[in-house]
């Protein structure tokens, strides 16, 4: 049967159907792509701002950080796939730039296993795994997709062609240096150690042109790391104990066994895919896929002790900006060596049955992850469009684990707002999560007045084209970062969580809160900043807020904890904009 398989074309569209399974589900049930917006979306505003700039709108510059947010500390500022602004809205780009990513990381590691001498069919199955893998750890990210591509060329071990050239220079000018560096360091040496390949000209070669693209697309952050104007990465050390990051590394191989929620349970057939392969590869005595194990523990010891406080002691005096660096990235090479350790584990079954079986594990694992999101999106339509009191009786029938009167009050239509099922009402798509409906009434008050966001994403706001004081920054001035402490330093005071999370990484300038009934947020130091309006998805009693509009909306949510995206809970479907006085 697998023989036959390699010989038919037909196995090319399943397989194609599969790869893009998480797209298509969602559009044929709801009409739309499903999207989970938690670092997802929330980096779309910057990508906003971008495309403004490459379309000589320079008064953009201004919108983030109350106008101290300065171009760059844009990672990706120099990127040429930013050229396609030039035709492109920014709904357009994103889609695009998705699925673009989605093709290279099939791609490029469906050839790596091709030169491994997989066959056809096992090399296209292993670029659905890779992709899929990426889904669930990560956000698709031209790095990860491409660098199965750098592992290939290194393996072939020959000289370069011209296309080789163009593209490492292409996707290197793409890439980020600070993301890519430390994992990709790691492939010439997994060359040599497992595969036995000694390329040390090749490896030179690829490597030292991939990384000078890198470094030409990020040489202006070099401007940041070595400013004598510290930026809020100064502020983020490692404090775990060892052990503790060395847990978590090797959890990260199986998903970090997080399985908590409803969009994560759906790794549990990956999870045991992987810890299948592992057990074949160790009957099996498989060398290679030994030494991948090896290399995958190996890499578990370097992340964490990059991660950990004894490793900061060398960044001192002019390297003191380096600290800011997330050397833990050196495991974004784990994807790789996972997909490979279980395609070795597929190779090595010599039973056709068996490896029936497998395949037919592999797909399962694959299919459950790609459906998740539509999973997700269904559980939360629900939610979002039950008449209160029927998820009162629903959540009340969950306790007591009566699927009978579950199903019942699902599928019954009339349980439902205006009697209708308006599946797919929910936050997880671009549109619904940023409320440009709602939003657009918001704009008409705010005019180019500066806004603060409390209980939601602050930079939907800049995607409706309205300036800001919060935000989602990989990179801005610490004098920002404390200047905004003392907005929410009340709140945060009472929260060792969330204390350390601003403190200690402060990537998400937020207007934090506790308890949405008990505020504690000093909107006047916001003002300070430059915010005159505060846009909320409840209502706020405070002496220093005047309420402008009340804007009602069928999706209107706030935040657990004003950050966690996946944690939405319904708000009472309205906005509420209020302007900062006194």
């Amino acid at each position: 049967m697998l023989k036959k398989l390699d010989h038919k074309k037909n196995y090319h569209y399943l397989l194609l159907f599969v790869l893009f399974l998480h797209i298509i589900l969602p559009i044929l049930i709801f009409g739309h792509i499903g999207l989970i917006p938690q670092d997802t979306l929330e980096g779309v505003a910057n990508d906003y701002i971008i495309s403004k700039l490459y379309r000589f709108q320079f008064e953009y510059l201004d919108y983030l950080l109350g106008g101290d947010f300065k171009w760059f500390f844009w990672e990706t500022i120099f990127y040429p796939i930013n050229l396609f602004h030039l035709f492109l809205d920014i709904k357009a780009w994103y889609f695009f730039i998705y699925i673009l990513k989605i093709f290279v990381a099939y791609i490029s590691f469906s050839l790596l296993l091709k030169k491994l001498k997989f066959t056809k069919f096992q090399s296209s199955l292993g670029g659905i795994l890779y992709v899929t893998i990426l889904s669930a750890l990560y956000q698709s990210v031209f790095d990860l997709a491409f660098m199965p591509y750098l592992f290939y060329l290194i393996l072939k071990n020959k000289r370069l062609k011209t296309k080789n050239y163009f593209l490492l220079v292409f996707f290197g000018l793409n890439g980020g240096l600070v993301h890519n560096f430390f994992s990709v360091i790691l492939i010439p040496f997994i060359a040599y150690f497992v595969f036995k390949i000694k390329s040390f000209k090749t490896s030179s070669v690829v490597l030292g042109v991939y990384f000078l693209a890198l470094f030409i697309s990020d040489i202006h952050l070099f401007r940041v790391f070595f400013s004598e104007i510290p930026f809020h990465r100064v502020d983020m050390l490692a404090k775990r104990p060892f052990g503790e990051l060395f847990l978590e590394s090797i959890k990260l191989p199986f998903f970090e066994f997080q399985l908590s929620g409803f969009h994560k349970i759906y790794r549990i057939f990956l999870i045991i895919l992987f810890l299948v392969s592992i057990f074949l590869i160790i009957i099996k005595k498989n060398k290679i896929g030994l030494f991948l194990i090896f290399s995958v523990i190996i890499v578990c010891f370097l992340r964490t002790f990059v991660g950990s406080e004894f490793f900061y002691i060398f960044f001192q005096g002019p390297l003191l900006a380096l600290q800011g660096l997330n050397f833990m990235r050196i495991d974004r090479v784990m994807p790789i060596l996972m997909c490979l350790i279980t395609m070795f584990a597929l190779k090595n079954i010599n039973e056709i049955k068996y490896q029936k079986v497998f395949i037919i594990l592999i797909f399962i694992s694959i299919f459950f992850q790609q459906v998740s999101v539509t999973a997700k999106k269904f559980h939360t339509s629900i939610r979002n469009n039950l008449k209160a009191d029927n998820f009162i009786k629903l959540k009340h029938y969950k306790k007591e684990k009566d699927l009978n009167s579950i199903i019942k009050i699902i599928s019954n239509k009339k349980n439902y707002r205006n009697d209708k099922y308006n599946l797919g009402n929910e936050i997880y798509s671009w549109d619904n999560y940023f409320h440009y409906k709602e939003y657009s009434i918001i704009k008409k008050i705010v005019g180019e007045n500066r806004v603060m966001s409390v209980g939601i994403d602050p930079l939907v706001a800049v995607l409706n084209d309205m300036r800001v004081i919060d935000g989602y920054h990989n990179l801005y001035y610490a004098s920002y970062k404390y200047k905004f402490r003392n907005i929410i330093s009340k709140e945060i005071k009472k929260s060792d969580f969330l204390k350390g999370y601003y403190d200690g990484w402060g990537n998400r300038v937020y207007a934090f809160y506790n308890d949405k009934n008990n505020l504690q947020i000093n909107f006047l130091e916001a003002k300070k900043i430059g915010a005159l309006y505060v846009i909320s998805g409840f209502e706020i009693k405070n002496s220093n807020l005047k309420l402008e509009k009340k804007i009602p909306s069928d999706i209107a949510f706030i935040h657990s904890t004003s950050w966690q995206c996946y944690l939405c809970l319904e708000s009472d479907r309205a906005y509420y904009l209020y302007k900062i006085i006194n």
